[in-house]
């Protein structure tokens, strides 16, 4: 299956750079506080991006968590793949 360029299917590669430094710095927060102890406020220091980014891409820390998550499943899946013999 071919990948849309991200300008073509609506997403800048601005946009795509921010949701990975987002996913980047929550999966940091998270396993550093876990998901309670976890705050958006530090997630957006780390990232140097504002809250309203954070909320814009995910919606809410709840939706950040889910996309965290799915996007380490989906490295150790890449990862795995490439193992198989």
């Amino acid at each position: 299956m071919r990948r849309v360029p991200a300008a073509l299917n609506g997403e800048s590669l601005a946009a795509r750079g921010s949701r990975q430094r987002i996913l980047d710095g929550a999966a940091q927060e998270f396993a550093a506080a876990g998901f309670a102890g976890a705050r958006i406020d530090r997630i957006a220091r780390r990232t140097r991006l504002n809250v309203r980014m954070i909320y814009y891409h995910f919606g809410s820390k709840k939706g950040l968590y889910r996309a965290v998550l799915q996007s380490i499943y989906e490295q150790m899946s890449r990862i795995l793949d490439e193992l198989a013999p």
